[in-house]
């Protein structure tokens, strides 16, 4: 296991290794994750407020040397305009003051609601872990390595037990879990997991959860399904799409369970 600190994103997002997301990528199929492998991964708004919202509560002082408000709201105007390109002249990133505010009201939240969680003295943001498992170059990048846990930051529009549960099986964060946690097992440091899950909208409510043993049995088997699937169109070099043959499909189980309840 290699633990590296300061590693600039698009450099760890460039590297070769299997990642998390490479592997939501594959269980799309071997050709999705060969595209994102080649290209990359293309960026949406939610990754871009991802983005910001990691840095302002991990590495405030980072968020304010990359980013600076335009004081407007409206990109339309010719004043958010004038002073995008100001901004930018200066070697910044311009937003609009409305995200800046918002997302100091979620870092507000969250202390307010778990005061020194993230104590930033015994511990460190985004950090990249390189290890080797079963013959299969690895790689993750962890929101905060502490001591003794890892913690993982996610935005949501709900926070609750059951509205995050959802987020947990829908995402893989079961599986992103287990990738996690896997190098340090294997060097027999094992450390403990907690999702800060924080949603995005007044009043910004968020809490965190440790998964049960059930999500995590379940996580583990995932990726180590899918890490043999990229161990074998690797060693191919075939990394195919949706099946060419003509296909029967029915409607999902859920579709039959609502119109059995309904009746």
């Amino acid at each position: 296991m290699k633990i590296i600190h300061d590693l600039p994103a698009e450099t760890y997002h460039a590297m070769p290794e299997l990642s998390n997301s490479g592997m939501s990528k594959l269980k799309k199929s071997p050709a999705n994750f060969k595209h994102y492998l080649d290209h990359g991964s293309e960026s949406t708004d939610a990754m871009e407020f991802g983005s910001m919202f990691h840095m302002a509560i991990l590495e405030p002082h980072l968020f304010n040397s990359t980013y600076e408000s335009t004081n407007c709201n409206d990109k339309r105007t010719s004043a958010y305009k004038s002073a995008a390109k100001a901004i930018e002249a200066a070697g910044r990133i311009p937003i609009e003051e409305k995200t800046v505010i918002q997302l100091m009201k979620m870092k507000d939240a969250m202390q307010s609601s778990f005061p020194g969680f993230i104590p930033l003295r015994d511990g460190r943001p985004e950090v990249s872990v390189l290890y080797e498992d079963d013959g299969v170059q690895c790689k993750c990048r962890i929101d905060y390595l502490g001591d003794d846990a890892i913690i993982d930051l996610k935005t949501t529009t709900d926070a609750s037990a059951n509205g995050f549960q959802d987020s947990v099986f829908k995402f893989g964060y079961n599986r992103q879990q287990a990738h996690y946690q896997r190098p340090f097992e294997l060097a027999g440091t094992p450390k403990r997991f907690y999702f800060w899950a924080v949603e995005k909208e007044p009043p910004f409510l968020n809490a965190i959860y440790e998964l049960d043993e059930a999500a995590l049995i379940m996580g583990r088997a995932e990726r180590e399904k899918l890490m043999a699937l990229y161990k074998t169109c690797k060693a191919l070099d075939k990394w195919p799409g949706l099946p060419t043959t003509i296909q029967t499909i029915s409607l999902p189980a859920w579709a039959f369970r609502d119109k059995s309840d309904n009746q």
